[in-house]
């Protein structure tokens, strides 16, 4: 079976590292993207062939360059149809309408990491 590779983009280092090794220990494949800049050349990349490389995007909502809804945005406009999971240490209710609009799904930091993996698993599923 094919590993699922997941794209992270999360300027908190520390944060992005845990994040990552956490699911690479879940078997997932996992590429990391230090700012939103990042994350879009990377994303670019994957939306310029026929089946993209991504099968999911992890993005912190704030971040410098572009925010996780810029992305979720600019994804919504392409042809990206894979899952998107946006983290917020400030998850106000509009920050997660905007989330939900965008057919993204958002959790609030402090994360726990097991609601992490549930709530990957239940996006690829």
């Amino acid at each position: 079976m094919e590993r699922r590779r997941i794209l992270i983009a999360e300027d908190d280092r520390v944060l992005r590292t845990l994040l990552a090794r956490h699911l690479r220990r879940g078997g997932f494949e996992v590429v990391e993207a230090r700012d939103g800049t990042t994350a879009l050349t990377r994303l670019g990349d994957t939306l310029r062939e026929e089946e993209p490389t991504y099968d999911l995007l992890i993005s912190d909502v704030q971040m410098p360059g572009h925010s996780g809804l810029d992305i979720a945005s600019e994804l919504k406009r392409g042809s990206w149809a894979k899952p998107i999971l946006l983290i917020t240490a400030f998850g106000s209710d509009e920050a997660h309408a905007e989330a939900e609009r965008l057919g993204a799904t958002m959790l609030d930091k402090p994360l726990d990491l097991d609601v992490l993996t549930d709530a990957v698993q239940h996006l690829l599923s």
